[in-house]
């Protein structure tokens, strides 16, 4: 059984690779199909359908070729797997392409972690974020603290962070925070799926402690996802696909991952994000202005026609108060001859019969009395 399995997964990599020896005279059943070959994919790659690598390696050995490609002899198992899978189960081509170094024999050299099956070598080519992973906290310094565990998208939106939908360029577990915005890779039902089959598979092997890079992955996005409405942001911004399942069904699984680990691998990005959310009021501030106040035209144009009449309303204020003061002034300077209507419609004149009629009274209107003969003198 298993030698037909292993001949039914050489010819169908083959297949992929050289579409020469597809049949030409009926449609192929699977590679006309688009839907079935990427379910075809699926199902090789889950745990209960694993085939021993060394039944593949042995067949494809023995394998000849009746019309051999010309490129056929630089390419071996490890590759033709690689690539077949690069082509139906990943969107960016840029991903995947930490390939092991070629042996001199023209096979390639495997890690330990990758020589069970095919699914091992799809974890260790598309999902070990080892060159992406700065400076992870040691288990010997591990505390247990809330800056360990990221915040949820509620929590963080409502900080003013963005999130954005992230093209990985190496590592499908890519998770990037750059000035207050969050890059994570598209989640879909397809590698959904996918990634909890590695999860299953992680927890069943033999791993170095912090090396079950999917489960982290998982996990962390398990404990930004607690509520239906981090799920409802997520889906607003692209990152995850609505046909996933309803929002509780999404909230339901990540919580039932979130409690499978700890995300060694990304506890600096916790710490980044838990910096941030705390760092400063402003960006609470800013975003609930753009949320609540910005994030319709309408609502634009009310929010910018109450400024408006806001700063008029200040103007006004400090005008009338700088007209009572300025009469407060004239009225101490010249109580009997400068009226509101003279103050207001006519200064000259009104400053002019505040003089003389000062001048009648023999005094200035200022406190100052002066003597008739004294002020004629004057």
């Amino acid at each position: 059984m298993m030698v037909v399995d292993g001949a039914f997964l050489l010819e169908l990599m083959l297949r992929s690779r050289f579409p020469k020896f597809r049949s030409t005279k009926v449609a192929d059943p699977i590679f006309h199909r688009t839907r079935i070959l990427v379910d075809v994919c699926r199902d090789i790659l889950l745990i209960e359908n694993q085939l021993p690598w060394f039944v593949l390696d042995k067949l494809y050995r023995k394998l000849v070729l009746p019309h051999p490609p010309p490129d056929e002899k630089e390419v071996n198992l490890e590759r033709l797997a690689h690539d077949f899978f690069k082509a139906y189960l990943v969107d960016n081509n840029n991903i995947g392409n930490r390939i092991p170094a070629t042996t001199t024999d023209g096979y390639l050299f495997l890690d330990k972690d990758m020589k069970d099956h095919l699914a091992a070598l799809v974890r260790w080519s598309f999902y070990s974020p080892r060159e992406i992973i700065s400076s992870p906290i040691s288990d010997g310094d591990l505390n247990i603290t809330v800056e360990l565990i990221p915040p949820s998208v509620t929590a963080l939106h409502e900080a003013g962070v963005r999130f954005e939908k992230l093209i990985p360029t190496s590592c499908g577990l890519e998770i990037k925070f750059d000035r207050g915005s969050l890059k994570i890779p598209y989640l879909d039902y397809r590698t959904g799926t996918h990634l909890l089959n590695l999860m299953v598979f992680e927890e069943n092997s033999d791993f170095p402690p912090g090396g079950n890079y999917v489960s982290q992955y998982m996990f962390f996005m398990g404990c930004m996802i607690r509520t239906s409405k981090d799920v409802n942001i997520l889906i607003e911004s692209g990152i995850i696909s609505n046909t996933l399942g309803s929002n509780r069904d999404l909230v339901a699984l990540f919580d039932r991952i979130s409690k499978m680990g700890w995300p060694h691998a990304y506890f600096s990005l916790c710490k980044q994000l838990n910096d941030y959310r705390t760092s400063s009021p402003w960006h609470k501030w800013a975003a609930t202005l753009k949320r609540d106040y910005l994030d319709t035209p309408w609502k634009t144009a009310s929010t910018i026609a109450a400024v408006i009449l806001l700063i008029l309303t200040i103007m006004q204020t400090k005008a009338w108060a700088w007209i009572a003061e300025r009469q407060g002034f004239v009225a101490r300077v010249c109580p009997m001859g400068l009226s509101e209507h003279n103050f207001l419609g006519d200064t000259r004149n009104g400053w002019k019969e505040a003089m003389v009629a000062g001048f009648d009274d023999g005094r200035l209107g200022c406190g100052i009395d002066f003597g008739r003969e004294e002020m004629e003198e004057r």
